[in-house]
């Protein structure tokens, strides 16, 4: 805002021009109109003096910056914004932002959280298959060694078994042949016992014919 203020200054001697010497005559200031949205404010002169009878020039405005921002709502401009109001705004925004950023986070670490626990999950169960696997494959190879033993054992059992018969059908043809000598051996004994009683019963005959 520029302001032409023109004000009667006394000399050294104490005179001033006639204009400057009387307290009536105000100082002529010429103020320029300054233009926001279409509103003008002037600003006007007051004088005031003084002990010394030297007028003094002060200005008053009619339009400082909390009427301008007042002029400048209520005419259909924008409102403005205060530093108050922005520092409000970027701490809003601020916060909207590190809130979003830790929600962010926290949905990452979430996911991390997940993929470990897959992970985890994962090796566990690739340990526990695998523990299976060499469990089974020990089963296998128990099984496995219990049926060769179950064979080898089979296999003794039949050479026991033919074995057993052989010696039994040996027994067999054994006690075949001492009952056929048993038998052969009674008929000898019976005949020996025949002959003994003929030749007995000879004897006794020429005996009495011999009396």
């Amino acid at each position: 805002m520029a302001l032409q203020i023109k004000s009667a200054i006394p000399t050294k001697s104490g005179e001033g021009s006639s204009s400057s010497s009387e307290p009536s005559s105000p100082s002529a200031v010429n103020v320029t109109d300054k233009q926001v949205n279409g509103s003008s404010s002037k600003a006007f002169s007051a004088k005031k003096y003084s002990g010394k009878g030297i007028p003094v020039t002060r200005l008053s405005s009619c339009m400082d910056g909390t009427q301008s921002q007042q002029d400048y709502s209520t005419r259909g401009g924008t409102g403005l914004h205060t530093p108050s109001s922005k520092s409000k705004g970027n701490d809003a925004n601020g916060d909207s932002g590190v809130l979003e950023r830790l929600r962010k986070e926290n949905r990452e670490l979430k996911q991390r959280l997940e993929a470990e626990k897959d992970r985890a999950t994962s090796a566990d169960l690739e340990q526990d298959l695998q523990r299976e696997k060499d469990r089974s494959k020990l089963l296998e190879t128990q099984v496995q060694t219990a049926q060769e033993k179950i064979e080898e054992m089979s296999r003794e059992q039949e050479t026991l078994i033919r074995i057993f018969s052989e010696e039994r059908e040996r027994r067999d043809n054994e006690e075949a042949t001492l009952r056929k000598k048993l038998q052969d051996a009674s008929s000898t004994i019976q005949l020996l016992l025949e002959k003994v009683r003929e030749l007995e019963a000879k004897k006794s005959g020429n005996l009495k014919s011999k009396r």
